[in-house]
């Protein structure tokens, strides 16, 4: 269970299911946020990318004892919810609703989804991943929104109009090359 635990911090640091412990590993995932986003104070996009690199190494440090594929599938549990459930809902609530976005992330990963529900139960893990998710993806819709000089109505505008390719250029496999392959890489 503490392994489960660290893999979920590591979740919630990209937006995801919530933990009652290990306090360090979610503290560590979140100054290694902070430490990539302050490297680049002006460009949240290139923060996020940073973040994400430093992330992604995390990953074997804190799940010795889950296979490579299973600590990434509860990696891309959380980032799946935040881009399909999350960013819209936050955007939503700013009268811009995004379906086009959710729909075209969703269909870009579907394949993921499939292998990730031979692993886990990938609903379940949905449900408790959303709370962090929404509030992960305000903090990084208001940096996003801050970086253009708009707020987070005219953010939520601007992936409106630009769905289906921020939607492809989000997509794990460019994100997380290396916890792609462990997904995609049989068990």
């Amino acid at each position: 269970m503490k392994t489960f635990a660290s893999i979920c911090c590591l979740v919630v640091a990209l937006s995801g299911v919530a933990c009652a412990s290990p306090q360090d590993d979610q503290i560590r995932i979140e100054e290694l946020k902070a430490d990539a986003y302050a490297k680049h104070p002006s460009n949240p996009v290139e923060g996020a990318k940073a973040a994400n690199d430093a992330i992604e190494s995390e990953v074997p440090k804190v799940s010795a004892q889950l296979s490579p594929r299973d600590a990434a599938i509860y990696v891309f549990i959380g980032y799946y919810t935040k881009n399909v459930f999350a960013i819209p809902e936050v955007c939503a609530s700013q009268a811009v609703p995004l379906p086009s976005y959710s729909l075209r992330f969703s269909e870009l990963h579907a394949s993921l989804i499939q292998i990730a529900a031979q692993s886990v139960d990938t609903s379940s893990l949905i449900v408790r991943a959303k709370p962090n998710a929404i509030k992960n993806a305000t903090q990084e819709l208001e940096r996003l929104a801050a970086s253009r000089g708009t707020d987070l109505p005219g953010i939520c505008k601007w992936i409106s109009a630009n769905s289906d390719e921020l939607a492809k250029g989000a997509q794990f496999e460019i994100i997380m090359p290396r916890l792609y392959k462990d997904i995609t890489q049989s068990p």
